[in-house]
C-alpha cells in the first residue's frame, strides 16, 4: 500500500486539446497549367503532445503506405530560426506511426513549429502545428475514460474501460472485457464466480504524482474498499482491501463517495452514451499519451507485407490443434486431441498426425483429413487408455517426441504427462517411425525430483528451448489447476534435472474461475526481447480463454518473480463474432517469418443448443474445431489473438 494519496479532482469541461488535425487537403502542382491542375489528396490524421522531455507525435495513415519526414524547428522572438531536429517516418497502411522529437533548445526560451513532408513528393501533409514558449509546462487533457462494472459476479463486476474524445461518445475498450479483476488467492471458493471477490463500483482518480488510482467497494462486504494504483490503466498493483479500523480507510471511503458523486453530476449534466450494461462507474481525463498508452495495448501499427487468409474452421473436431514447422524437411505437421462423442469410451483414444509442405494442405478442405494417421492407438483398457488429450510434437537435439496426457481404465481422472519417442532420424509422419519390432513403442511418464508432482491429475506438458536450457511447463492440480515449470534433460525430455520446481500461474480472477478453476495448456512465443506463454482458463465451455504471461529474454526463467502475468484474458468468447471458448492454443513462425496462432472454438450453433451434440457435457462433445490466422503484436509489443 503506497499509503494516502492526496486525490486531484477532475475538470467537468476539458481544459486543453493536444492538436488534432484530420487532413484531407489538395494541393496543386505549380508546374501544371491552369485548367489542367494535377490534386493530391491525403487523409491522416495527427496528434502530438509537447512535454518537458520533448515532443510525442503520433499519425494515423490511411489506406496507402506513407514515407514522411517531420521537421520540428524552434524560433526567437523575431521568428529566427535558431535550430531544428527532423524525423523521418514509416506510416503503416490504415495503422499507427508514433515518435519522441528531443528538442536540441530550451523550450521555454523559443517558440517551435512542427512541419509534415512527403518524403518522396515533398508535398505538406497538414498545416503547421505551433507550439508557444513554455507550453510544454501546461497539463493538457485529450481525452476521458469511463470505468465501470457490468454486473455482479466475479467476472463482470471488474474494471472495464471506455474512452471518448468527445466526453460524450464512449467507446468500451478490449471488445468490453475487464481489465482488473478482484483477486482470489486460494484454491478454495465457487465454480459458479459468485464469491463475491469482484467490484461493487469503480471510483477512478488521479493522484499528485500523475499515477491512477481505482477505489472499489467489495461485492461480497461493501463495507470493505479495494484500492489499487496504475501508471497506465492497464497494468495495476496488487492493491490492498481496506476494512473499517484500518488506516486510511475513513480517507478512501470519503474519497469513492465524492468520486461517485461528481461521475451522478457529470452523467446528469452531459448525457454520455455509455457501453450497454455499464453501471457504477466513474470518469476521469486522460492526456493524448495515456490515450495512446490504451489504444497501443489493443492495436497494431503493423503492415502486413503478405496478406495471410486461413479458411475457419481450419479443420473440424480437432481441438487442442498443434501446428509446428520442420525446417529441415520444410514441412508441417499437425496433431490434435481425437475427439470423443457423448463419454469418454466415445473417443479421446488415440495419437494422429498430418503433413503437408504448405500451412493450407493440413486442412480439411484441402485433403488433410484423407491423410490423417493413426501413430499410436490406446489400449482398451488399463494405464494410458482414458482421456488420450493434447498431443504435442516436438523436435528436440534432431530427435521427435510427442508429448501427450492419459488416464487409467481403473481412474479415468488419474491423468499425467507422457513422452512417446520417435526412431532417431525417422519422419514422424510414419506410423513405423515410433513403432518398435516387436510392435511396442516407448513411452515414458514424466518425471520430477520433486515428488509433489504428477502425483494428482496433471496434464498439458509442452516443451521450449531458450539460451541453450530446456524446459517443460504443465498443469498439474495441487488444490486446482495450475500451471508448472522445470528444466529438463533434452536427452530424455521426460525426466526433470533438478529439485527445483516453480510455479507460473494460479487461477486468481474470475475469468480463471468460471466452471472450473483451471490454468492449463501453456504455449510459448518469443518477440521484441520477451517470452509471451499463453495459457488456457476456466471451463471448457463458453468460459474457457486465453490469458498471458511474459518475462525478459534475458531473465532467469526458473525465477518466479521474472514472470509477469496480464492481470485480463487476451481472448474470449466475447472478441470473435461466432467463437465460443477460444482456448488451448500453440503458436508457430512461417517460413517467411509470420507469426501464427492455432486455437479451438465452437461455433455458434453448438452454444446455442442447436447442434447434434448440443446436450452433451462440452468435454465429450466434438464440436471445438480448430482455428488459424495470422497473429498481430501490439504497438507496445503485446500479442493480439483477437
Amino acid at each position: 500500500m503506497r499509503g494516502r494519496v492526496r486525490y486531484v479532482a477532475p475538470v467537468v469541461l476539458m481544459i486543453a486539446f493536444s492538436v488534432q488535425l484530420l487532413c484531407g487537403m489538395s494541393f496543386v502542382n505549380a508546374n501544371e497549367e491552369e485548367g489542367n491542375i494535377a490534386e493530391k489528396n491525403q487523409f491522416i490524421s495527427v496528434n502530438t503532445q509537447l512535454n518537458e522531455d520533448g515532443l510525442w507525435v503520433y499519425i494515423t495513415g490511411d489506406d496507402s503506405a506513407k514515407e514522411v519526414t517531420a521537421v520540428w524547428s524552434a524560433y526567437d522572438n523575431e521568428g529566427v530560426l535558431m535550430n531544428m531536429v527532423s524525423n523521418n517516418v514509416s506510416i503503416p497502411e490504415n495503422g499507427l506511426a508514433q515518435f519522441k522529437m528531443e528538442p536540441a533548445w530550451s523550450l521555454d526560451e523559443y517558440s517551435s513549429s512542427l512541419y509534415i513532408w512527403d518524403t518522396e513528393n515533398h508535398t505538406p501533409f497538414c498545416n503547421q502545428i505551433n507550439y508557444e514558449k513554455g507550453s510544454h509546462m501546461e497539463q493538457t487533457f485529450f481525452a476521458y475514460v469511463y470505468g465501470y462494472i457490468t454486473g455482479s459476479n466475479d467476472r463482470d463486476s471488474s474494471l472495464h474501460i471506455a474512452v471518448s474524445t468527445d466526453g460524450k461518445n464512449f467507446e468500451a475498450i478490449n471488445s468490453g472485457t475487464g481489465l482488473l479483476y478482484g483477486r482470489n488467492e486460494t484454491s478454495e471458493g465457487s465454480k459458479n464466480l459468485l464469491t463475491g471477490i469482484g467490484f461493487a463500483g469503480t471510483a477512478l482518480f488521479r493522484g499528485e504524482d500523475g499515477k491512477f488510482g481505482m477505489i472499489a467497494p467489495q461485492q461480497k462486504n461493501s463495507e470493505c474498499y479495494y484500492v489499487y494504483f496504475s501508471n497506465n490503466l492497464l497494468d495495476f498493483d496488487e492493491g490492498v482491501l481496506l476494512k473499517s479500523g484500518d488506516a486510511d480507510y475513513e480517507y478512501y471511503r470519503g474519497l469513492y463517495e465524492d468520486i461517485m458523486k461528481e461521475a451522478a453530476d457529470y452523467a446528469t449534466d452531459n448525457e454520455p452514451t455509455l457501453p450497454q450494461g455499464s453501471y457504477a462507474g466513474s470518469y476521469l481525463q486522460i492526456t493524448l499519451n495515456e490515450y495512446y498508452t490504451l489504444y497501443n495495448r489493443f492495436n497494431t501499427s503493423e503492415e502486413d507485407e503478405e496478406t495471410l487468409n486461413y479458411a475457419n474452421p481450419f479443420i473440424m473436431q480437432r481441438a487442442d490443434p498443434y501446428i509446428c514447422y520442420d525446417e529441415e524437411e520444410e514441412c508441417y505437421y499437425f496433431t490434435s486431441t481425437y475427439p470423443a462423442f457423448h463419454n469418454v469410451l466415445g473417443g479421446y483414444d488415440r495419437l494422429i498426425i498430418r503433413k503437408s509442405d504448405t500451412v493450407e494442405g493440413l486442412s480439411d478442405e484441402n485433403g488433410g483429413l484423407e491423410n490423417e494417421r493413426i501413430i499410436w492407438q490406446a489400449p482398451s483398457g488399463g494405464n494410458m487408455s482414458r482421456h488420450i488429450w493434447a498431443p504435442e510434437l516436438h523436435k528436440i537435439n534432431g530427435r521427435y517426441y510427442m508429448f501427450f496426457a492419459a488416464g487409467n481404465e481403473s481412474n479415468v481422472w488419474h491423468i499425467r504427462p507422457y513422452v512417446l519417442v520417435c526412431k532417431e532420424g525417422c519422419d514422424p509422419y510414419l506410423p513405423e517411425s515410433w513403432r518398435n519390432a516387436d510392435g511396442s513403442y516407448e513411452i515414458h511418464a514424466a518425471e520430477s525430483r520433486d515428488s509433489r508432482y504428477f502425483k494428482n491429475m496433471s496434464l498439458d506438458m509442452s516443451y521450449f528451448e531458450h539460451n541453450g536450457k530446456h524446459y517443460v511447463i504443465w498443469a498439474d492440480i495441487i488444490g486446482q489447476s495450475a500451471l508448472y515449470m522445470q528444466e529438463i534433460d533434452p536427452d530424455k525430455p521426460w525426466v526433470g534435472i533438478s529439485d527445483k520446481v516453480i510455479m507460473l500461474t494460479t487461477p486468481e480472477y474470475g475469468w480463471e474461475r468460471e466452471g472450473e478453476r483451471v490454468n492449463e495448456g501453456a504455449s510459448i512465443i518469443k518477440h521484441g526481447g520477451k517470452i509471451f506463454c499463453a495459457f488456457s482458463a476456466s471451463g471448457t465451455g463458453p468460459e474457457y480463454c486465453i490469458g498471458g504471461l511474459y518475462a525478459d529474454e534475458d531473465s532467469d526463467l526458473m525465477d518466479e518473480k521474472s514472470w509477469t502475468k496480464l492481470g485480463y484474458p487476451l481472448l474470449t468468447s466475447a472478441d470473435v463474432a461466432g467463437e465460443y471458448g477460444p482456448g488451448h492454443n500453440c503458436f508457430f513462425y512461417d517460413p517467411n517469418g509470420n507469426p501464427i496462432f492455432v486455437y479451438h472454438a465452437r461455433p455458434a450453433e453448438c452454444f446455442e443448443n442447436k447442434c447434434e451434440w448440443a446436450n452433451a457435457s462440452p468435454l465429450y462433445d466434438p464440436c471445438r474445431h480448430a482455428r488459424i490466422k495470422k497473429m498481430h503484436w501490439s504497438n507496445d509489443g503485446f500479442p493480439i489473438l483477437k
